[in-house]
């Protein structure tokens, strides 16, 4: 698989076939491998997150891809105001979520930071879980204009996944 995924990324700049838009076509898995490249750890990995408490830096997060963009800022230990915009409008999402473990143990993936919580998406509460990994310096995210950032972003939503970069202040 990660032969495939190498492939995909030398070839489509790292460009899912969904675009950055919702991604119920492909897996969430997918779509997070398309945006680290490597730099998240498949659950079987011999070095584990550790044991909570779990806590997100104190510097912000700025991040999306081309058609949406996130920020994220810790405001107390173990919270962190969460926005999400799109600017075709189509939605808009704003809430406080909790850190929690930074892996999603049923899609067998894992990151550096993994937040959880309700936020309010195109004015209806909605579960909302996000993962951010680091780039590896040999892989970096890109999104879909091919820039390069520091950190790979999984936002998940219902269904929907949306999947970028991005970069702490």
């Amino acid at each position: 698989m990660r032969t495939r995924l190498a492939i995909a990324m030398q070839f489509d700049g790292g460009r899912p076939a969904a675009t950055g838009d919702t991604m119920p076509s492909i897996s969430a898995k997918a779509a997070f491998a398309l945006a680290c490249a490597g730099a998240c750890l498949p659950m079987s990995a011999s070095a584990q997150p550790p044991d909570g408490p779990f806590d997100f830096p104190p510097a912000a997060f700025k991040g999306g891809n081309t058609d949406w963009s996130i920020r994220l800022k810790r405001t107390a230990p173990g919270e962190v105001d969460f926005v999400f915009e799109r600017p075709r409008g189509a939605e808009t999402g704003r809430g406080s979520l909790a850190s929690v473990a930074p892996e999603l143990k049923e899609r067998g993936l894992r990151g550096k930071y993994g937040l959880s919580g309700t936020a309010t998406i195109a004015g209806e509460p909605k579960t909302v879980t996000v993962l951010v990994a680091p780039s590896t310096p040999h892989r970096r995210c890109r999104d879909r204009n091919g820039v390069e950032y520091g950190s790979a972003v999984l936002i998940i939503v219902g269904g929907g996944a949306w999947q970028g970069c991005g970069e702490f202040d």
